[in-house]
């Protein structure tokens, strides 16, 4: 392959049709040969299956191929990983009150595709509170996320809170 595989992607698969070539050569050559390569193939702007036919390539001299090309399907798969976001601060929303939130702080184990969590941040847009209707006094709140739809998530601890909400700030 030549070029690197885009970022968040693997290579799943690759094969060649045919899978199989005549090579013709002097024996000393031939015998050289554990396999036949191509010209490089290119991944740029690729994020998925493609096709593309290309030359057979051997640095050796005085050896053919039939045929001499064939069409290589590559396939790329999106790379998904799991990523701990530790002690991600809680804040709350929709209330006009003064609060006080126990415990302070929130664990999340999330996965999702890696060109995505690679470049995710969670603060408290992320993982927050939700007050909304609630009255003064002591409340358990449980964890609001607003998170791309890629990602999934596997853990979160604690995934209540104990809320205490006061008269509203004046």
């Amino acid at each position: 392959f030549g070029g690197k595989v885009p970022f968040g992607y693997k290579v799943a698969r690759a094969e060649a049709n045919p899978a199989t070539v005549r090579v013709q050569g002097p024996a000393e050559e031939i015998s050289r040969m554990g396999s036949v390569d191509t010209v490089p193939v290119e991944f740029e702007g690729k994020d998925g299956p493609f096709k593309k036919d290309v030359r057979l390539f051997f640095d050796g001299q005085y050896v053919s191929f039939s045929p001499d090309r064939v069409t290589v399907l590559v396939t790329l798969e999106e790379e998904f990983v799991t990523k701990e976001v530790a002690r991600v601060e809680v804040k709350a929303k929709n209330s006009s009150s003064r609060y006080t939130v126990s415990p302070r702080s929130v664990y999340l184990l999330v996965s999702g595709p890696k060109r995505i969590l690679d470049q995710l941040q969670i603060g408290e847009d992320q993982a927050y509170l939700d007050l909304k209707g609630l009255q003064p006094g002591n409340h358990t709140v449980k964890l609001s996320l607003s998170l791309p739809s890629e990602i999934q998530v596997l853990g979160e601890k604690p995934d209540r809170f104990r809320v205490q909400i006061s008269s509203p700030a004046a």
